[in-house]
C-alpha cells in the first residue's frame, strides 16, 4: 500500500505517521503539505493507493474536496479516507461524488483512528483479493478504461454503424 497524507498541520502529519506505522510497518508513506504537490505525484490508477486528505488546507490552491475530486480524475482506483477535524462536512462528502471509503474525526484519540484505519485496510484487502478472483475484460474508448467483470457478460453484438464502431454488452 501507497499512502498519500495530504495535511497542512506538521503535529498532525507526524501524529498519522505514527499511527499509520504502528498498523503496518513498512508502508510508504508521502506526505504533503499543499495539494498541487500531492496531484503531481499522481499519474495512474492503482487500487494500492490510498489519499488521506484533510479536508480544510492553509496555503494551498484546493482544499481536500477538491483535491479528491482532481484525485479521481487520474486514479479512479485508488481509494480516498477523509480525516479532519470538521466533522460537520462529513454530509457534504457525498456532494463530490468521490467514493470516499471513510470520514475520520481528528479530535479522536490515537487508538480510534487507529482502529478505523485498520478496519479500513482490512476492506481494502477485501476488495482487493474480490478482483484478484474475478476474470475481467478491459476495454479502452476515449482514453478511459472500462473493466466488466466477466460473469457479468453474456454477450456482445455489434452495432451497425459505418461512422463509429459500437457494440452493445448484454448482461446476466
Amino acid at each position: 500500500m501507497k499512502i498519500f497524507i495530504l495535511e497542512d498541520d506538521s503535529l498532525q502529519i507526524l501524529r498519522l505517521k505514527l499511527v499509520l506505522e504502528s498498523i503496518q510497518p513498512n508502508l510508504v508513506i508521502q506526505t504533503f503539505k499543499e495539494s498541487d504537490k500531492l496531484l503531481q505525484h499522481i499519474t495512474q490508477p492503482d487500487e494500492n493507493n490510498i489519499y488521506l486528505l484533510d479536508i480544510e488546507l492553509k496555503n494551498s490552491r484546493y482544499g481536500g474536496f477538491e483535491a479528491s475530486q482532481r484525485i479521481r480524475e487520474v486514479d479512479n482506483l485508488g481509494t480516498i479516507i477523509f480525516i479532519t477535524t470538521h466533522s460537520e462536512f462529513m454530509r457534504k462528502t457525498y456532494e463530490y461524488r468521490v467514493a470516499a471509503l471513510d470520514f475520520i474525526d481528528k479530535i479522536q484519540t490515537n487508538d480510534e483512528i487507529k482502529q478505523s484505519l485498520v478496519t479500513d485496510f482490512q476492506l481494502i484487502k477485501e476488495r482487493q483479493n474480490l478482483n484478484e478472483e474475478t476474470e475481467f475484460i478491459e476495454l479502452e474508448s476515449n482514453s478511459e478504461i472500462f473493466r466488466i467483470p466477466v460473469p457479468d457478460i453474456y454477450f456482445f453484438e455489434t452495432i451497425t454503424d459505418l461512422t463509429k464502431r459500437k457494440f452493445k454488452k448484454h448482461r446476466n
